[in-house]
């Protein structure tokens, strides 16, 4: 299998490498294609002509630019690469992760300090007494809410995530 050049500069130059990096493509023949670091744009045009000529249209190639525009490549026809680096974004939502978000949410109390408050308001006064017992009902719903998302919602948004992630791992693998 030939690998052109195109008249441009490409990493893959020493005798015999672009052969035998398109063989390998052939071989495995993927629909999806990640290059990361590209945008001289002659591997890029080698791997797309390779895969149209294996599955026609029916292919993805993305391409990821890591290095951007240069002194070096000032004279080139770059394609328009303003956007970021999706998989970057992707792998530090791991980090944050809804197990841990809900462990939080299950210790936190953010309304033990305003019990303690109204708990010293006196009830001789209408008003207070009201105010009191609007905050009590309000405290108790609110209580009821976090209790459905602690035995609810994350439980369900957990297994979601784990299964997303899962599906997610086992595409970047594929390919």
């Amino acid at each position: 299998m030939k690998y052109k050049k195109y008249f441009r500069k490409t990493s893959l130059k020493q005798e015999g490498i672009g052969e035998h990096f398109l063989n390998e493509i052939a071989s495995k023949k993927p629909k999806n294609f990640l290059e990361i670091g590209v945008f001289h744009g002659v591997t890029a045009r080698n791997v797309c002509e390779l895969l149209h000529s294996i599955h026609g249209s029916d292919f993805k190639y993305v391409g990821l630019d890591l290095f951007g525009e240069s002194a070096e490549n000032a004279n080139e026809v770059i394609p328009n690469t303003k956007f970021n680096n999706p998989l970057k974004k992707l792998y530090r939502l791991r980090e944050i992760n809804l197990a841990t978000i809900a462990l939080d949410h299950k210790d936190e109390d953010e309304m033990k300090s305003m019990r303690a408050l109204v708990a010293e308001l006196p009830e001789t006064e209408f008003i207070m007494s009201l105010v009191k017992k609007e905050f009590q009902a309000f405290d108790q719903l609110l209580r009821f809410h976090a209790e459905i998302e602690d035995q609810l919602l994350f439980p369900k948004a957990i297994a979601m995530e784990k299964q997303i992630w899962a599906e997610i791992m086992q595409h970047s693998v594929d390919n």
